[in-house]
């Protein structure tokens, strides 16, 4: 019965089926010969047809040369990963390493920081106490130079600045006569060597007339104006307008010899030396 089946089986048979629903369907069965397993009566009724087996996976093998491409491709992939990962792994150690070290750096300021606030606390502290010092012997100075004021010009007329003491003496006498009189006394007519002592005598020294004219220190001699001790006024500005004249422009020759008056602005003049003025001696405290 088995060859005769194998004899008449063709490429393809046509299995019917009779469902319960009386519906009928063609099934189309592809198979070999050699794969087709006979039973007997195997259409018979209330007997199960027989299992039918899943058709075979069909392995599909890839030539030796075309699997090369494909594996160099997976390898080149895998390789860049390694680097990829290396790279990252090398960054984060990076990063690690600059955060430890910024870290470090940090705490250092921070410390060297407080050291320089500290020692600016201690250099203010120590400015302090220096300023509150030199306050203070500032104070026994100036006590200890009023005393000396006293003792050396013995009189309250005298009035104080820094290491010299001035007076004023309303008589009148020629410049000459006025510088005699300063030397008698161990003085000498005043010598004005800033604007600081020109401002002292004027406000203390000078009375509040402002007509007042007393001789200082100051005459002319070869065109120059030159102060008692030999220093030549270097300055215009202390003179009164116009400035002194020198020997080929003067009308009176005589006017040699320079006053001061109440004149905050220009409180020098040029007077005749034999002219009857008021005076004032300046005396250093040694």
């Amino acid at each position: 019965m088995s060859d005769e089946l194998y004899s008449e089986l063709d490429d393809v048979k046509r299995v019917h089926f009779d469902q319960d629903e009386k519906e009928e369907r063609t099934v189309d069965i592809y198979v070999s010969a050699g794969s087709l397993t006979v039973y007997d009566n195997p259409w018979v009724e209330e007997i199960s047809p027989p299992n039918i087996p899943a058709p075979s996976v069909t392995s599909v093998t890839v030539s030796s040369e075309k699997r090369n491409p494909f594996r160099a491709a997976a390898v080149s992939l895998g390789l860049l990963c390694l680097l990829l990962l290396a790279g990252i792994i090398g960054l984060g150690v990076k990063s690690i390493e600059d955060k430890t070290s910024w870290s470090e750096e940090r705490n250092q300021l921070w410390v060297h920081n407080a050291n320089l606030t500290e020692e600016r606390n201690q250099l203010q502290s120590e400015k302090d106490r220096l300023e509150a010092t030199n306050g203070q012997l500032i104070q026994e100075r100036d006590e200890l130079l009023e005393k000396l004021c006293k003792e050396i010009c013995g009189s309250s007329s005298w009035q104080r600045l820094d290491y010299s003491c001035y007076s004023f003496f309303k008589s009148k006498k020629t410049w000459r006569q006025s510088k005699q009189h300063c030397e008698k006394n161990n003085a000498q007519l005043v010598i004005i060597s800033s604007r600081q002592e020109q401002e002292f005598v004027i406000s203390r020294v000078l009375p509040t007339d402002p007509n007042t004219k007393a001789w200082i220190g100051l005459t002319r001699q070869v065109k120059v104006w030159t102060w008692l001790d030999g220093t030549p006024l270097t300055t215009d500005q202390y003179w009164h307008n116009p400035q002194p004249e020198d020997d080929s422009t003067s009308q009176r020759k005589t006017e040699d010899c320079a006053v001061i008056a109440k004149s905050r602005i220009e409180p020098l003049h040029q007077e005749d030396c034999m002219e009857r003025k008021t005076w004032i001696c300046e005396k250093t405290i040694q």
